[in-house]
């Protein structure tokens, strides 16, 4: 798959999508099956389990989550459903959410808001509360889900340096406890960041020889490039 059929493939809006624009569609029906299976805690948050996360129902017409067969679902995929907000809920799993095009309103329960532009990326560690929203057709925002079994010494081979992303990476590596919350990164300006999702996305969807190998190497750079971000200017806001 080139980068203009995945292009064209993902501006193409799904029938859940084209239902939610016209209104036939209420945005509380989505919400009531992109829930099913969430968990309510006492303070009235989802939780979305690694489980949740890589089980939907085969009725779903939404944007399913998807699971590379080389990397025993502990790294999942996702494109967000436009016209959609996600209600405030925390993960089992590392989140991270690059806006291809358009934007992203995230939101903290302390009223915080932040708005994610095109080519602006954030992390978010496991269990941090968050709300999100793409309200526009143009607002085109891949996710990344991340068991913690997923970073391997493989993945961090070479990872050097201090920052708050390093020791958040080797921490989780090692299982140990880390103060880190989220960090919003810009990466408008470094077009690479934008061609490894693209890749990473084309090789989920069109898999091939050496498939598991070539993820792995996505990920890895990844990770470098966040390493990298996290001690220039490219950090926008974070919460240690």
């Amino acid at each position: 798959m080139t980068h203009e059929e995945f292009h064209d493939k993902i501006l193409a809006l799904t029938p859940t999508e084209q239902r939610l624009k016209e209104g036939s569609y209420s945005d509380m029906e989505f919400q009531h099956q992109a829930l099913w299976g969430a968990k309510k805690d006492s303070n009235g948050y989802y939780y979305f389990s690694n489980r949740k996360m890589s089980v939907s129902p085969a009725s779903f017409s939404l944007r399913p989550t998807i699971s590379y067969y080389n990397t025993s679902n502990n790294l999942r995929l996702v494109i967000h459903t436009r016209f959609t907000k996600i209600p405030f809920h925390y993960n089992e799993f590392i989140g991270i959410h690059y806006v291809y095009s358009g934007k992203m309103t995230l939101r903290f329960p302390n009223e915080q808001e932040i708005m994610l532009t095109k080519g602006k990326l954030v992390l978010l560690n496991k269990n941090v509360v968050n709300s999100f929203e793409m309200k526009e057709e143009e607002d085109i925002v891949f996710g990344m889900q991340i068991q913690s079994d997923y970073i391997k010494k493989e993945l961090l081979y070479g990872i050097s340096g201090n920052g708050p992303v390093a020791d958040f990476l080797i921490k989780s590596l090692f299982g140990e406890e880390t103060n880190f919350t989220y960090m919003v990164f810009d990466f408008s300006d470094m077009p690479k960041m934008n061609s490894l999702f693209v890749d990473l996305f084309c090789e989920y969807l069109d898999p091939d020889i050496c498939g598991k190998e070539l993820v792995q190497d996505y990920i890895h750079i990844f990770f470098l490039l966040l390493i990298r971000a996290s001690q220039d200017k490219a950090v926008l806001t974070h919460d240690m």
